[in-house]
């Protein structure tokens, strides 16, 4: 058996004013900003998944934007 698991929309519009863009540190990108939905409704799912992950184009770029600054990032890289 598999398992499956579900998002329930309605519940999750206290998510949508979180996914205003945000200033994010030099040479990385939200990857919630770089989805592209078909359908707008869709996006609080693609939020509630991946929150305020940064992409960064390299591990080095990413280790400096996870821990060198006054906040810390969950990040992913290119590379």
């Amino acid at each position: 058996l598999g398992v499956a698991t579900f998002v329930v929309l309605d519940k999750q519009a206290h998510l949508e004013k979180r996914m205003a863009p945000i200033e994010t540190p030099q040479g990385s990108r939200r990857l919630f900003d770089l989805v592209q939905c078909t359908d707008p409704a869709h996006r609080v799912a693609f939020y509630f998944a991946l929150h305020d992950t940064l992409v960064c184009g390299d591990k080095k770029l990413a280790s400096d934007v996870a821990m060198g600054g006054a906040k810390r990032w969950r990040v992913v890289t290119t590379d």
